[in-house]
């Protein structure tokens, strides 16, 4: 009987000294610095399935008033696999990522909304309409910000540097 408490107080010991979740930074990656009169903002990090995701972030200029918004497929290990940055555009919003394509709608500061296609090699097709909105997002903000192996954060550091990371769950 003894024997038998000792060894449930124990076990009840070791369970409330360990962690309960594991976590392990795997990399980082700079987005940009916000520092007037720019500012960075994340809007969409989407887990891609194969370890890596697709990001979509902001650089809006306060002094000119015009956004470049940015897109960019990164591999496990926070490589870049290819870049996608487009000038005076309201917003990229992705419709879907997997491991071989990426879908986004393009709403450009003037002009009609279009979808880009994108590949794994970063080949690019337009679908567009004259005179017509395209839109590849209809179920707005998609996918999950990690898989199985782990997940993506966003940290704005006190000097405005804005970087994306990733936890694997060792």
């Amino acid at each position: 009987m003894k024997a038998s408490l000792l060894m449930f107080a124990l076990v009840a010991g070791l369970l409330l000294t360990a962690p309960l979740c594991a976590a392990t930074l795997e990399w980082t990656v700079v987005l940009g610095t916000s520092s007037p009169p720019v500012d960075v903002s994340v809007d969409q990090v989407v887990a891609d399935g194969s370890g890596g995701c697709v990001i979509v972030w902001n650089e809006y200029n306060n002094g000119t008033h015009h956004n470049l918004a940015f897109m960019m497929r990164l591999n496990k290990k926070g490589v870049a696999v290819w870049a996608n940055n487009t000038t005076q555009t309201l917003d990229v919003e992705l419709g879907m990522v997997d491991k071989n394509n990426v879908v986004a709608s393009i709403t450009p500061e003037t002009g009609d909304e279009y979808t880009l296609v994108v590949d794994k090699k970063g080949l690019i097709g337009t679908l567009q309409e004259a005179g017509a909105d395209v839109l590849c997002d209809m179920n707005g903000e998609t996918g999950p910000t990690g898989d199985k192996k782990g997940f993506f954060v966003v940290v704005k550091r006190g000097s405005g540097e804005v970087v994306l990371q990733r936890f694997s769950f060792k």
